[in-house]
């Protein structure tokens, strides 16, 4: 599987100790809920690509009883709190092709893991517009 390509729709490019992530905008999910901002992983390819745009970011990351992590990440001049999560399009693609249901793991060996971001601050850092 290839990873997931952003197509220089980011809002902004973070480096942290688990990775480097593309900060999307507002992507909407289930009819009904909000729009939320993504944290997707990047591959070697992208990060090469996108080199002299990365925020240095603090990241804590706390472990769910599911596996999954919760992590605040804390760059110069913005706060993000999110919660990993398995890309919704690649679990589903596994579960119809073959009849189960991948695992966290899984999704974090072939780059198809992502943070779904409960709360930006400030909230504009995660609104669509330039930020370097």
């Amino acid at each position: 599987m290839v990873p997931v390509k952003m197509q220089d729709k980011s809002l902004a490019y973070l480096k942290t100790k688990i990775g480097c992530y593309a900060l999307t905008p507002p992507m909407r999910g289930d009819y009904g809920i909000t729009p939320k901002n993504m944290l997707v992983r990047l591959d070697e390819d992208e990060i090469r690509e996108h080199a002299g745009e990365f925020i240095d970011t603090e990241v804590d990351c706390a472990v769910t009883k599911t596996g999954a992590r919760f992590c605040v990440f804390k760059g110069p001049n913005f706060q993000i709190e999110a919660m990993e999560m398995i890309l919704p399009s690649w679990k589903y693609s596994i579960m119809l092709r073959e009849k189960r249901e991948p695992t966290l793991q899984e999704a974090r060996e072939k780059y198809r893991n992502a943070f779904l971001v409960i709360a930006c601050k400030p909230k504009e850092f995660c609104e669509e517009k330039e930020h370097l």
